[in-house]
């Protein structure tokens, strides 16, 4: 009877154990749309010096939301340091970024839903989704602040790709 006993814990244990390999590698395979986890897949950046010494820099961020997701802030930091900032900070040296050249555009699995979602800019005044006023967090100097907000019929889900562009 001990042996039957026997046989059988080492046939349960083995049976456990096969279950629980196919459950761990059925979790590792998930894709980035079933984690939890938002993705980057690619970051592109041109960033070109201007003859009057400012900067044009277009960005485009390719990236994974699982559900659940509705906005996204981009901070634009013009200064990096201002303690190390190699000028003097005046009227003719102030950093900044110049609002009317400032722009976003967003697609969802390649299609444009600009006109379909809110965007709004921190250098306007504009308000997020919850009403408050949109800044740079933590609020610091020489940084303006970009909302996209998916609070309409499109849904921050999947891939969506952010292009923006502004000059400082």
């Amino acid at each position: 009877m001990m042996n039957f006993f026997k046989r059988n814990l080492v046939f349960l244990v083995l049976i456990v154990a096969i279950i629980t390999g196919v459950i761990f590698t059925w979790t590792l395979r998930k894709t980035p749309d079933e984690t939890s986890d938002i993705t980057i897949s690619e970051y592109h950046a041109i960033v070109v010096l201007n003859e009057d010494a400012t900067v044009t820099i277009s960005e485009t961020w390719q990236m994974n939301y699982p559900d659940g997701y509705s906005v996204r802030y981009r901070d634009i930091d013009y200064i990096r340091d201002q303690a190390i900032y190699p000028y003097s900070i005046g009227s003719l040296t102030e950093p900044s970024l110049d609002i009317s050249s400032t722009s976003v555009l967003v697609s969802k699995n390649g299609v444009n839903v600009t006109n379909q979602i809110d965007v709004g800019y921190s250098y306007l005044g504009d308000s997020d989704d919850l009403g408050d006023v949109i800044s740079c967090e933590p609020q610091r100097n020489y940084c303006d602040s970009i909302f996209t907000g998916f609070i309409h019929d499109v849904k921050m889900s999947g891939d969506i790709t952010f292009h923006y562009e502004y000059v400082s």
